[in-house]
């Protein structure tokens, strides 16, 4: 912003943060490692906690600007981008997994059938919860039930709060106030005989997506401004946090520890620190690795190999887990994103682009009073 005297850079190809694909690469290095089901990665199932933050912070902040450009936010632009975003590359994994599905044996065909249509509506994650069932070669498809349900309710609760004239401090204080209510929950619902509902449950699992939301929040106001001005200490905190999910990296997500001992506070939270000093451009050696051409292709074909992955793991090699048999599910997983990245999901974001109020991730001026924080290191 001009008031800053600072502009955000963003890369000049995509229009997209390098880091951030990078980070998107690295999450979904984790998930590959954690569905090969190597022992000393059963904690890379944090990675959707940084999808999530992740996912949280770049929502907020295009919607905030919209705001700020337009005086409103468009909730039919907003969810028809969505669904152009999410829609295409999983109508294709599921026609196709439909089509393969026969050939898997049982039970796993039973289940990944009647996770077709949970799958198709967003609701596989609360199908779970409720049945106590899982849904075979689509059971990654949980997080993204949570995605969609959160993407119903925050634009909706985010447009409340401003036109109740919430300034952008009272605004951090209702977001995380909500995590804190989110983080309450864990322990609350955790129960060691059903572990696997409270994984997928989104008014836990929103905990990381909240705190995403407050650091959009944070970004997009005066305080971001102060963040940056701290740059050392945020620099600090974020490679820290950095760390910190990386030591977690052989935890598994049934450990009791991590819903009732505070375990995914700590991870949401040090997420969502990676995500906002990510953001202002303050962790140089983070950001150098990130942004390594192998982390942003893998970033960028992340959507794709995430749901790719799985149905190709389980519906192909069930449990010969063989070092060439991961070998070969990795090389099939990552040469079917590439194609679904380029033949399906590139197509549909030009098309999403053209019905963008903001653009997404090009800079825009704010309102008097309002600040965006200087630039990030692309």
């Amino acid at each position: 912003m001009e008031a800053a005297g600072q502009t955000v850079r963003a890369d000049a190809q995509q229009g997209r943060w390098k880091a951030f694909d990078g980070l998107r690469g690295v999450a979904i290095i984790m998930v590959l490692l954690n569905h090969s089901h190597l022992r000393w990665a059963q904690g890379a199932w944090t990675a959707v906690d940084l999808f999530f933050a992740l996912s949280g912070f770049l929502i907020t902040w295009l919607l905030l600007r919209e705001w700020d450009r337009y005086g409103t936010i468009s909730i039919a632009r907003f969810w028809q981008r969505r669904s152009l975003r999410l829609m295409p590359v999983l109508v294709v994994v599921l026609a196709g997994t439909a089509l393969a599905v026969h050939a898997v044996p049982q039970p796993t065909r039973s289940q990944t059938i009647a996770g077709l249509p949970t799958s198709l509506f967003f609701v596989s994650n609360l199908y779970t919860i409720f049945s106590g069932k899982v849904i075979g070669l689509l059971t990654p498809t949980w997080s993204l039930g949570i995605e969609a349900q959160f993407y119903l309710v925050w634009p909706l609760l985010l447009i409340g709060m401003l036109r109740l004239k919430l300034n952008r401090t009272q605004l951090l204080i209702a977001t995380l106030s909500l995590a804190a209510l989110s983080a309450a929950l864990g322990p609350l619902l955790w129960s060691p005989a059903h572990p696997f509902g409270i994984y997928e449950d989104p008014l836990v699992r929103g905990l990381a997506i909240l705190l995403g939301c407050a650091c959009a929040i944070i970004y997009a106001s005066p305080l971001g401004e102060q963040a940056r001005r701290r740059h050392q200490i945020l620099g600090m905190a974020a490679l820290g946090s950095f760390v910190v999910i990386l030591a977690l990296f052989s935890t598994p997500f049934d450990r009791a520890g991590i819903w009732t001992g505070g375990g995914l506070v700590l991870i949401d939270l040090a997420s969502a620190t990676v995500v906002l000093g990510l953001a202002v451009g303050q962790v140089p050696i983070l950001d150098r690795v990130l942004c390594t051409r192998l982390l942003v292709w893998m970033g960028a074909i992340s959507y794709d190999l995430y749901l790719v992955q799985y149905p190709i793991f389980l519906g192909l090699f069930h449990t010969d887990l063989s070092l060439a048999i991961v070998g070969l599910h990795w090389g099939l997983a990552i040469a079917g994103a590439t194609l679904m990245h380029y033949l399906v999901e590139l197509p549909f974001l030009k098309h999403k682009a053209r019905h963008a109020r903001v653009p997404d991730l090009i800079p825009a001026s704010l309102p008097a009073g309002e600040v965006i924080p200087a630039g990030v290191a692309a």
